[in-house]
């Protein structure tokens, strides 16, 4: 029986500090975003494991890469982690976050393509008027 004990034990002090550690990560790459600091959220998050975390949360930082990539001109990263997370659970955010990065590599019918799809999808979303707008500027090229 103390065997058994201890080994809980051990297991349980290996964890909790994996967890704070997790933690400290998702509120420094929080607190970085927010501050626009996203070269920060990029080295933070970086092929860091964050299978810690929730779903939820999971996708939330991976949202946060993918913008910093964006925001930082990594445009083929961010298509990439978009495209990612878009196959886990679609969203506003993410067909708008294509449609930009699309937009920025020069892709104009694919970056259409996502701001239609955002628009047939999410008429409620607060990003719906922006698409429309691009959609009709892209129109005319």
């Amino acid at each position: 029986m103390s065997l058994v004990s201890d080994k809980w034990f051990s297991n349980k002090e290996i964890s909790e500090p994996v967890e704070i550690s997790i933690n400290q990560i998702k509120l420094a790459a929080e607190k970085s975003y927010f501050n626009n600091n996203y070269q920060h959220v990029i080295e933070i998050l970086y092929q860091r494991d964050l299978s810690m975390l929730s779903k939820r949360n999971r996708e939330s930082l991976n949202y946060l890469l993918a913008v910093a990539y964006y925001r930082t001109g990594y445009f083929d990263k961010a298509q990439a982690q978009a495209l990612s997370l878009l196959k886990q659970n679609e969203s506003d955010e993410l067909y708008f976050l294509m449609a930009m990065t699309y937009e920025s590599l020069g892709d104009i019918k694919s970056a259409k393509d996502n701001y239609i799809k955002l628009i047939s999808l999410y008429p409620e979303s607060d990003y719906f008027a922006s698409a429309k707008i691009k959609t009709q500027i892209l129109n005319q090229h």
